[in-house]
């Protein structure tokens, strides 16, 4: 019963609160600049403190302005970072606990990169509708130009005295401030969609030549999965050895990620140790001399200086790849090949 309380509590507790930080988004601008003026008024008890104490007016200065505006716009970046964080894979933060990594690592290496994109849009986008505040910057810091004047009371003022032309130009500096930041939102709401998943994109089209059998391959693939089937002898492992580089087609192009592999009319062939393509092999090709441990790091010695998340990692591809029987070693080579296709120069790359 008691839990059930706690837990009832704590949502209620979360629901108002939310309702007060995302309020100033509906309320008319106005309401807003008057409830201010409620609480920080000359003559109200914050009012009366700070000045009493500090010495600071909290109204009609620029400073008040620029309060007012954050009030008003908070909502925008609060909800699009809610947003983000709401949409974070939470799977992540307990694949990194099982790593025996703290929670203020995963928030800051993990979870706070996650929601990067999103948290910047909301800043900008927040930034854009304070640029455009009008009713409660008017009214907490009212019209005093060069002092509290904005951009919004400034075209107000002008075209109420009738200089349509000085209000024009900062009509235009506003949509021209206001265009940049509709694109750097759209720009960041399109790499927040992207991020988080690994994009990959192989264009293969190579010809080989055997005696008495030729060899020519060629297909696109995205970032799903891609299947080579055929029968037995008919090239797939030799496809896959001449994308790692193990083996030289006589002529085509080979593309992963936008980067070229291998170009027979440009004389272009990197060698497998500068492709970061991780092979697993039919019979595993397992080093027999070292751990399982040992196996997978090796893949990583390309890595240079200690990481201690990615030790934890291969020690946890080495626990699981070490259990069971049958399956085993095709287990640990593929933890191998997996470590392997990280990106970055290889040692002699």
């Amino acid at each position: 019963m008691r839990p059930t309380i706690l837990q009832s509590s704590r949502a209620c507790s979360k629901g108002v609160l939310d309702v007060v930080l995302t309020l100033p988004m509906v309320l008319p601008p106005t309401v807003v600049g008057y409830f201010l003026l409620l609480l920080f008024g000359a003559k109200r008890p914050l009012g009366i403190f700070f000045m009493e104490h500090f010495g600071v007016k909290l109204v009609m200065n620029w400073y008040s302005a620029i309060f007012a505006s954050i009030v008003v716009a908070f909502p925008l970046m609060y909800r699009t970072a809610r947003g983000a964080f709401e949409s974070f894979d939470e799977t992540l933060a307990w694949s990194a606990q099982t790593l025996g990594l703290s929670n203020t690592w995963i928030f800051w290496r993990v979870r706070m990169p996650c929601c990067r994109q999103g948290i910047l849009a909301g800043t900008v986008l927040a930034f854009a509708r304070a640029l455009g505040e009008y009713g409660a910057t008017s009214m907490i810091a009212g019209y005093t130009p060069g002092k509290t004047a904005t951009i919004a009371t400034t075209v107000y003022q002008l075209w109420r005295t009738n200089d349509e032309a000085g209000a024009m130009q900062w009509v235009l500096v506003d949509i021209v401030i206001s265009a940049v930041v509709l694109l750097a939102v759209n720009l960041l709401e399109r790499r927040q969609k992207q991020g988080g998943k690994a994009y990959m994109s192989l264009e293969v089209n190579v010809t080989k030549r055997f005696d008495g059998f030729t060899l020519h391959a060629a297909f696109t693939a995205g970032d799903t999965a891609t299947a080579l089937l055929g029968a037995s002898g008919c090239g797939k492992s030799m496809t896959l050895r001449c994308i790692a580089g193990i083996v030289r087609p006589d002529e085509g192009r080979i593309v992963l990620d936008g980067r070229v592999l291998f170009d027979s009319a440009q004389g272009i062939d990197l060698p497998p140790q500068q492709r970061n393509v991780g092979l697993l092999f039919q019979n595993y090709a397992l080093f027999p001399n070292m751990t399982v441990e040992q196996n997978i790091l090796c893949a990583l010695k390309k890595e240079k200086g200690p990481c201690r998340p990615q030790g934890c990692l291969c020690r946890g591809i080495a626990g699981h790849a070490a259990g069971g029987t049958g399956q085993a070693p095709a287990r640990r080579a593929f933890g191998r090949a997996a470590a392997a296709c990280r990106p970055g120069p290889h040692p002699g790359g």
